[in-house]
C-alpha cells in the first residue's frame, strides 16, 4: 500500500510540474495547499486501488498460478487483462467527481481517455516488464519497476487532470453561451459607425473578448 501511494503520489508531482512547465491553462492558478491536496488524494487512491487491492489480487494470482517462468507470464497476462483496466477505468471516472466536474466529466473521461489509454498501458508495461526482466540484474528489478510506476502514474495524472475533448466542448459552448447572454442587449453589427475602415473598436474589443473566453491561455 506504501508503495503504490507513494508512486501514485510521486507521479501527480511530476504531473503537476510538467504542467506548470507548459504552461497547461490553470495549472499556474493552483496554490500550493491546493497541489497537496491533489497529491494527497492521487496518493490515497493508489494506496488503496493499486497498493491494497494490487496485493490481493496479486496473492490471490500466486496462490492459482504458483511457479516460475510460464506461470509468472500468465499471472502478468491475467494482471493487464483484469484487474489494470479495472483500476484504470475507476480512476478515470474518480479524478473528475473528486474535482466537482460533475457526473458529465466523469462519463466523457471514461468514453475519452480510459479506452485509448488501454493501448498504451498494455504497450508501456509490456517494455517495461521486458526491458526489467532482461536487462536489469535482479537485486534492481525491483527499482526500475518501482520507476515505471512513477512514470505512468505521472502520465495517467496529466491525461485524466485535463479536460476530456467531449468536456472541453461543452465547456467552450457553455462559456460562448454566457458570454452572449451577459452580452444580448449590446449590438454586434460591425459597419455601424465603421465606414470603410472596418468594423468598430468596440466591436473588435468584444470579439477579442470572446476569443479570450473560449482560449484563455492566449
Amino acid at each position: 500500500a506504501a508503495a503504490g501511494a507513494a508512486a501514485a503520489g510521486l507521479g501527480d508531482a511530476v504531473a503537476q510540474g510538467v504542467s506548470w512547465a507548459l504552461g497547461v491553462h490553470g495549472s499556474s492558478e493552483l496554490d500550493w495547499s491546493a497541489r497537496l491536496v491533489r497529491c494527497g488524494c492521487v496518493a490515497s487512491f493508489g494506496g488503496l486501488a493499486v497498493g491494497c487491492g494490487g496485493e490481493v489480487w496479486w496473492r490471490a494470482l500466486s496462490r492459482y498460478f504458483p511457479g516460475g517462468t510460464y506461470e509468472a507470464g500468465l499471472r502478468f497476462t491475467l494482471d493487464q487483462a483484469v484487474f489494470a483496466p479495472v483500476v484504470l477505468g475507476l480512476a478515470a471516472a474518480a479524478w473528475p467527481l473528486v474535482e466537482g466536474r460533475g457526473v458529465s466529466a466523469a462519463r466523457a473521461h471514461v468514453d475519452s481517455d480510459w479506452y485509448h489509454m488501454l493501448g498504451k498501458m498494455w504497450t508501456f508495461w509490456g517494455g517495461a516488464s521486458a526491458a526489467s526482466y532482461l536487462l536489469a540484474p535482479p537485486q534492481w528489478q525491483p527499482s526500475a519497476a518501482a520507476a515505471a510506476a512513477v512514470l505512468w502514474s505521472a502520465y495517467v495524472s496529466y491525461r485524466l487532470h485535463h479536460p476530456a475533448p467531449e468536456e472541453a466542448e461543452m465547456a467552450n459552448a457553455s462559456a460562448i453561451d454566457d458570454y452572449l447572454r451577459e452580452h444580448r442587449s449590446d449590438r454586434y453589427d460591425v459597419r455601424a459607425g465603421g465606414g470603410d475602415d472596418g468594423p468598430t473598436g468596440s466591436a473588435v474589443d468584444r470579439a477579442r473578448d470572446l476569443l479570450s473566453v473560449l482560449s484563455p491561455g492566449r
